[in-house]
């Protein structure tokens, strides 16, 4: 089948110009300094850490095209910087302030990890990973280290382990300016006094409250909260409405099964 002049497809980055390379379904452009792909950078780390509002699409354009294309030149930016970039003058008050609040307002460490943009390391696998090592300690950790963690393939791994190290001064520069970063998983400090400590817990159904919430109290007792029950899990917590698959699962494997307000009295939550 013959196909249309007009619907083939590009060789270069409409941005940067760089020639494209294709993998598997998608087109990549590799240049990291591409002008689109920055933008995408800084707008994706405000928009992951969530601590700070006024830097969507268009206000990061326009910080690129004024030559601040990275995020260590952003964090040197206050209110005349902003001024004479073209904001006005509330604008630039908002912004020098966000610059600020972002640094100062606290944020999970995998929240923060996952918002430096490292490919195939979103949220879920930002939180994996910090179970095992520090923030600090991914400055040096090798593929094989990452590798050996639960859920993380050959590939995966590699291409996690490519990203830190291409944005390791990044990393090393934002922790430098003192962010203020919640620890958790590897970081934390340990509880052991917790009947959760060292327990592998799934939490499932229609919780009175927010499952991310029970979740997080959870791992502050120190426990290793899963998605789905296998023959680690220790403990699955129940709401209402709990598929039938999942309690199998649990029956099969000798999983304790817990119902909402009997896991509240196995933390002390409840009397």
């Amino acid at each position: 089948m013959l196909v249309p002049a007009a619907t083939a497809l590009p060789t270069a980055c409409p941005s940067c110009g760089t020639a494209l390379e294709r993998e598997n379904d998608f087109l990549l452009c590799r240049n990291e300094r591409c002008p689109d792909q920055v933008v995408q950078t800084i707008e994706h780390w405000f928009k992951t850490l969530g601590n700070a509002d006024w830097f969507g699409r268009k206000t990061v354009e326009k910080l690129v095209r004024s030559g601040y294309d990275s995020l260590e030149k952003v964090y040197e930016l206050g209110e005349e910087d902003f001024r004479a970039m073209g904001f006005g003058p509330v604008l630039s008050g908002n912004l020098a302030e966000a610059v600020y609040l972002s640094r100062t307002r606290e944020v999970e460490d995998w929240r923060f990890l996952a918002a430096l943009g490292i490919e195939d390391l979103g949220k879920g696998d930002s939180r994996k990973l910090l179970e095992q090592f520090r923030l600090q300690d991914l400055l040096t950790v090798s593929r094989e280290r990452i590798e050996a963690v639960h859920g993380f393939g050959a590939i995966t791994a590699d291409s996690i382990a490519r990203g830190l190290e291409r944005v390791g001064p990044t990393l090393r520069h934002l922790l430098d300016l003192g962010f203020r970063i919640m620890p958790t998983g590897a970081a934390r400090e340990k509880v052991t006094d917790s009947p959760l400590a060292g327990k592998h817990v799934v939490f499932t159904g229609k919780m009175r409250g927010s499952r991310e919430d029970m979740q997080e109290e959870a791992r502050a007792q120190g426990a290793l909260v899963q998605s789905a029950v296998n023959s680690k899990t220790d403990f699955l917590i129940c709401g209402e409405n709990v598929g039938a698959s999942k309690l199998a699962k649990a029956r099969q494997f000798g999983t304790a099964i817990l119902q909402e307000d009997e896991y509240l009295r196995l933390i002390g939550a409840v009397g």
